[in-house]
């Protein structure tokens, strides 16, 4: 499990890598990220060694590197890149197979995940980005029908303490960066 743990570190560190290299070409700040990715990297990567069988650890730490890179990206500049979510999207289809997911159930759960996050943005106030709900997509096809259900209870649950946590504040932020919660959510499915 120490070498779980080595790898997940050596993932963080990758997924901070990615992340500085995209805000760099975009011409945007690179935040100092601190440590944080190689804790995150590590831990979950932890979990997913002892959740899973061996064969499958390394798709997804290619898929929690892939979001955690992401995550880093909408922490730093409140936009999650077309190249993280329709490239994650496109990738999932061949990866899904690989870690369980019939590639009928990553399609329905695509558009059941984008679908519940559009649905989100039916009030005047725009809470979720295009890019959220392209990010929605792709986390939802990963955790494919069967996982669903706890995939959109755990993001739409973040969701609303955001907006019941903002409106009780005073004010409303609407550029609050909601990809974080969403990989946990996914994460959080895939164990269960």
């Amino acid at each position: 499990m120490l070498t779980w743990i080595f790898i997940g570190t050596a993932a963080g560190f990758i997924a901070r890598g990615l992340a500085y290299a995209y805000l760099t070409w975009r011409s945007a700040r690179a935040p100092h990220f601190g440590l944080w990715p190689e804790i995150i990297g590590g831990c979950a990567v932890f979990l997913l060694a002892w959740s899973f069988r061996e064969a499958t650890v390394g798709i997804h730490l290619l898929i929690c590197v892939w979001l955690l890179s992401a995550c880093l990206i909408d922490v730093a500049i409140r936009e999650l890149p077309d190249i993280f979510t329709l490239g994650g999207l496109i990738c999932g289809v061949f990866l899904s197979t690989s870690v369980g997911v019939l590639p009928e159930d990553y399609i329905l759960g695509a558009i059941c995940g984008a679908g519940a996050y559009h649905l989100s943005n039916i009030t005047k106030q725009n809470v979720v980005g295009p890019g959220d709900v392209k990010f929605a997509a792709l986390l939802g096809g990963m955790a494919g029908l069967p996982g669903l259900p706890l995939f959109l209870a755990g993001s739409l649950g973040g969701l609303a303490f955001f907006v019941l946590i903002n409106r009780s504040a005073g004010f409303f932020k609407s550029d609050m960066p909601f990809g974080p919660w969403m990989a946990a959510a996914w994460l959080f499915s895939s164990f269960c």
